[in-house]
């Protein structure tokens, strides 16, 4: 693993799921963690949506293995974008966890 390549700095946030009096679930986001990871490739695109064009992002990150990130929790760089995380990926042998990201429009 090359630890000068961990040159981004995320914030993790974790879902917290409460339900409401009238039976519908909330979603709260929660901080976490900030960990350093490495960005190997980022792509944008056009979609097509409701008769308008968006710009849809996706990432992927490297993370150490050890770090708690799992599928549907949230990472922002600091300054930066915030993303979905889709799926969580790991590779024991490099020690790291690769992160499938989609940019959230809100």
């Amino acid at each position: 693993m090359r630890a000068g390549g961990m040159k981004y700095r995320l914030q993790t946030l974790r879902p917290v799921y409460t339900s409401s009096e009238f039976s519908s679930t909330d979603i709260r986001w929660v901080e976490d963690k900030t960990i350093r990871a490495e960005r190997p490739t980022m792509n944008g695109r056009n979609v097509m949506a409701i008769g308008e064009q968006f710009a849809a992002y996706t990432t992927r990150y490297n993370v150490r293995i050890n770090h708690e990130v799992d599928e549907h929790w949230r990472v922002q760089e600091l300054g930066g974008k915030l993303y979905n995380v889709v799926n969580v990926i790991p590779n024991k042998d490099r020690g790291m966890k690769t992160l499938i990201c989609e940019a959230v429009d809100e």
